[in-house]
């Protein structure tokens, strides 16, 4: 019954092979290394079941772990020894053992010793005779084997079969941890044992009985249903595995939805700001012709005049030595305006003249990380500043010039007693401004 159990359970699972669903860790999903089995009788590398223990029970007092596939909680045969030495305490798993190395075992082909006798060694063997100790092909089987052995069934080496012998083998062999036969069952715990374990480790419970009374427990019909309750519980995991699937397939159509997004945002962010920068720059420039040509236009009075003023310079020295009253009178009219006019260009530049600086000016936070300030290219700043001109042989003295008190304000040093005034301001082309007591 067990064996017609175990062939029904692998049919639900035709596209892998019993050797794969043995062989294979469910934690990193490679063949075993030194398979230990739980009561649950799932299989895990020694190695991979201490790492998700350890992982598991990190920063916890407990006794017991669950099962990594069926959550079952598991208690270690003495819970009072370190976390990390819990894996080892369960058995090793013998048919995986067995099994790999079979399959270790196996890798060069297994062929036919009659074909092999008769010179032919790549004929495949198919089965194996434990009374002969011999493989036979299928012809051979027949013409040779059945011949001689009438009573003697050869086993059948195929894929599934040898798998097969090797878990009847094993499961005879059976018990991981004293290498003894299995032939008693805890029902406490749910496990097989040898006499030894039941003796050490099931001394106090209270059903244990031999493998065979419980497998006479295990009526056909407790499969049947067994049975339907896996279909179903495979049934119920496919399509959870299905909508956790749509859920994965949803949060990735939205992932691209939004990288999308964010891509388009981007690209008009920076269309925004390029119309931004534009705009800016366009009024910088304005700005800057707009006082370059107020400058032109000072810089180009002044070179007029001064070219007319050594016109007029060289003309007076050849007009001293000509006898020409009436050029004379005239060379001196046409300097006397033009000194006036220079006077006048003068004070009119003194009231006019102001320096002018532009900045770009930003908040510096918008660079920052984590930064709450509105992102912005600034704006452009025009400062105008009353400028003095250089001095001159014209230029207003500064006891002539208008002044208008903006402010009071004490100076006061250390070494000063008492406050002091000030008496005497002034304000040099550089900016900085002299006070004198």
């Amino acid at each position: 019954m067990a064996e017609g159990f175990v062939r029904e359970q692998s049919s639900l699972d035709g596209s892998r092979s019993l050797d794969t669903l043995v062989l294979e860790c469910p934690i990193c999903l490679e063949q075993l290394r030194h398979p230990k089995s739980l009561p649950c009788l799932h299989s895990f590398c020694e190695e991979c079941l201490g790492s998700y223990i350890t992982k598991e029970l990190s920063g916890k007092m407990a006794s017991s772990f669950s099962c990594p596939v069926c959550r079952k909680v598991t208690e270690p045969m003495n819970p009072s020894e370190d976390k990390e030495s819990w894996a080892g305490q369960f058995p090793t798993n013998n048919l995986a053992v067995e099994m790999i190395r079979h399959l270790q075992n196996t890798n060069t082909l297994i062929t036919c010793k009659p074909c092999e006798k008769k010179g032919n060694t790549n004929v495949p063997a198919k089965f194996w005779c434990h009374q002969t100790k011999s493989y036979f092909c299928a012809t051979c089987k027949i013409d040779h084997h059945d011949l001689i052995h009438e009573e003697c069934e050869p086993e059948n080496i195929t894929e599934w079969n040898k798998s097969d012998t090797i878990r009847r083998q094993t499961s005879a062999a059976g018990c991981g941890k004293h290498k003894e036969k299995l032939e008693y069952y805890c029902e406490d715990h749910q496990i097989l044992g040898c006499n030894k374990c039941i003796i050490v480790d099931h001394r106090k419970c209270e059903v244990v009985t031999s493998v065979d009374d419980f497998r006479d427990k295990l009526t056909p019909s407790k499969f049947d249903n067994l049975l339907d309750d896996l279909r179903k519980s495979t049934d119920a995991m496919e399509t959870l595995i299905n909508d956790v699937a749509e859920q994965l397939q949803s949060m990735t159509n939205d992932q691209d939805i939004a990288l999308q997004s964010l891509t388009d945002i981007r690209k008009k962010i920076n269309e925004r700001f390029d119309t931004i920068q534009k705009e800016l720059t366009d009024k910088l420039m304005a700005i800057f012709k707009e006082e370059k040509e107020n400058l032109d236009i000072s810089k180009l009075k002044c070179e007029r005049l001064m070219l007319s003023m050594q016109n007029t310079l060289t003309s007076s020295k050849n007009a001293a030595l000509k006898d020409d009253s009436v050029g004379t009178i005239c060379l001196f009219q046409r300097g006397h305006a033009e000194v006036e006019s220079c006077k006048e260009l003068i004070k009119e530049l003194e009231k006019s003249s102001r320096s002018t600086s532009l900045r770009h000016e930003y908040d510096p936070d918008i660079l920052a990380v984590n930064t709450k300030t509105s992102l912005t290219m600034g704006k452009i700043v025009v400062h105008h500043q009353q400028r003095r001109l250089p001095s001159t042989a014209f230029s207003t003295p500064l006891s002539e010039r208008l002044m208008k008190i903006t402010g009071n304000l004490n100076i006061k040093v250390p070494s000063d007693k008492k406050d002091c005034s000030a008496f005497g301001v002034v304000l040099l082309s550089d900016g900085r401004i002299v006070v004198g007591e």
